[in-house]
């Protein structure tokens, strides 16, 4: 069964890829114990994919909310 969800997941993978998504994968214990870090990564993957620079302080911290108040 194992080798069996690895090759679905892999041809998931495949998939996403083709359509331009990039899969980032992180067990329970990491999003419940290190969401930050987890926050972090996928944060600085996008910036990244977009090329743009890193703020020192990333737009929201854990428990922020969304403000598109400001919108035009």
């Amino acid at each position: 069964m194992v080798g069996e969800q690895a090759e679905k997941d892999e041809q998931r993978d495949k998939y996403l890829a083709a359509v331009g998504l990039r899969v980032l994968r992180f067990n329970s214990r990491e999003v419940l114990e290190e969401t930050d870090a987890v926050v972090e990564v996928i944060y600085r993957t996008i910036a990244k994919r977009l090329k743009r620079e890193i703020p020192l302080d990333p737009p929201l911290r854990k428990g922020d909310e969304f403000d598109d108040s400001e919108k035009p």
